[in-house]
């Protein structure tokens, strides 16, 4: 999903795109395990990690970035309706903590 959304939706479709460069790299990507399992490595401890991502409908998401890329609406009025936040999933994308353990 994140694939689709940040590298397809935000970079790569015509229709979409809000910009000429690259700015996600799916390469670079790290899945929540991946990250706990590297934290865990390095003696964190993970404290929470929330989804996060918009909270608008999908198809209301995929038309709100055609009218933003076609000047319909502003990029601010597009942050507005994706309306993003915390959400239960994190297969967008995610934040989180972690402490050091001794």
């Amino acid at each position: 999903m994140s694939k689709l959304l940040a590298i397809k939706v935000m970079q790569e479709w015509r229709l979409t795109r809000f910009t000429d460069v690259t700015v996600h790299e799916w390469a670079m990507f790290i899945k929540p395990e991946e990250l706990v399992v590297t934290l865990g490595r390095h003696r964190l401890q993970i404290g929470q990690i929330v989804g996060l991502g918009p909270r608008s409908s999908q198809p209301l998401v995929l038309l709100n970035f055609i009218r933003a890329n076609r000047g319909r609406i502003t990029y601010g009025e597009l942050s507005r309706r994706l309306n993003v936040g915390q959400v239960k999933s994190t297969r967008i994308s995610y934040m989180g903590f972690a402490t050091k353990t001794w």
